[in-house]
């Protein structure tokens, strides 16, 4: 389950130009791995790809500690006029000063686009997290689902791709009013 969360980085890696900055921040109750962000060329996509293949399961979900990591890291090495957003990934819950990093992201005009992995993430932390900073918010119930997720976080279509998912929610960022379910109808 978590190699495949993992695993499917790497397509979303490969799907994006070189002149993105991404970073990545590995947690449970501390930071077990970073990489800030920095433009995405074959050094940063070895070390990128090295973090995901060392990645061991872990316990805990320190939300708080990774938001302000990746707001720290966002910071330095920020390039003005280029947008920006944070994807967190959570199978977890923890409590989160949720005003807080909502002023934080804001005030550096980033949007948090949050996936729910699983039964037991906290749904509505995320949703507010990803209403309060102009981010979506998607659900997903089977890692198979991550690259498609990613496809749409990156503009593109859900029907495209060599993995499908049986079925997916996707909550829009619209205060929870909308919900768009999909789901493979066998003939």
């Amino acid at each position: 389950r978590q190699n495949k969360r993992y695993s499917s980085l790497g397509p979303l890696l490969e799907s994006m130009d070189e002149t993105s900055m991404v970073g990545l921040i590995r947690f449970d109750n501390t930071i077990l791995d970073e990489a800030a962000p920095a433009v995405l060329d074959d050094t940063q996509r070895q070390t990128l790809k090295q973090i995901m293949d060392n990645a061991a399961i872990s316990g805990g979900t320190d939300i708080q500690l990774a938001l302000n990591r990746a707001a720290q890291l966002y910071q330095d090495s920020k390039r003005s006029g280029i947008p920006s957003a944070v994807v967190l990934l959570s199978d977890g819950g923890a409590n989160v000063d949720v005003p807080g990093i909502i002023q934080t992201f804001n005030n550096m005009d980033v949007s948090v686009c949050t996936v729910a992995l699983g039964s037991s993430a906290n749904r509505d932390l995320l949703q507010s997290l990803a209403d309060g900073t102009g981010g979506v918010m998607l659900d997903v119930s089977d890692a198979d689902m991550l690259k498609a997720s990613y496809r749409l976080l990156n503009g593109g279509e859900l029907d495209k791709g060599d993995s499908r998912a049986k079925e997916f929610d996707i909550h829009c960022p619209d205060g929870g009013r909308v919900c768009i379910h999909g789901e493979v109808i066998e003939s």
